[in-house]
């Protein structure tokens, strides 16, 4: 537990696996990843962050995912910087570093379901990434959270 001001705000650890698919021109491919991260509670929202690996092509990145019951936002900082907001029936305009330069990205939000409580759940999130070029590829990203076994009851 810390506090920030008067309240106490639980962080945990957390064993995160991530599975996305993408979909470009009817051809679909998936990858699993899993990572130990921390969880915490920031108002109504779930907060989980992990540092990338090497596997996930993103080695000497953080990834901090802020989930609320109908949005969510990724933010990427590191060796590469994004931020992805997901708002649950909208459209944003988001720039994407690729390492080599910027993308402007069109993100349109199919779905956010947010079953995420303290220690554990599923977060999973469906939407379609339009590129600069008119190409669009339908994203599903889902994340699984569970306690480490053996773990203490909070950190």
């Amino acid at each position: 537990m810390r506090r920030i001001g008067k309240d106490e705000v639980s962080v945990m650890n957390v064993q995160i696996t991530i599975t996305g698919t993408q979909t470009l021109d009817g051809t679909s491919e998936t990858t699993r990843l899993s990572a130990t991260g921390r969880m915490e509670r920031d108002g109504d929202a779930w907060v989980l962050t992990y540092a990338e690996s090497a596997e996930s092509g993103m080695d000497g990145v953080t990834t901090q995912i802020r989930a609320g019951r109908d949005r969510a936002e990724i933010r990427r900082s590191g060796a590469l910087n994004s931020r992805l907001l997901l708002e649950e029936g909208g459209r944003r305009l988001c720039r994407y570093d690729t390492g080599y330069g910027f993308l402007q990205l069109g993100v349109h939000t199919h779905r956010v379901e947010n079953r995420l409580e303290e220690g554990s759940g599923q977060l999973r999130l469906h939407y379609t990434l339009e590129l600069e070029g008119g190409a669009a590829a339908r994203q599903e990203l889902l994340l699984e959270v569970a306690r480490p076994e053996g773990a203490p009851d909070k950190d």
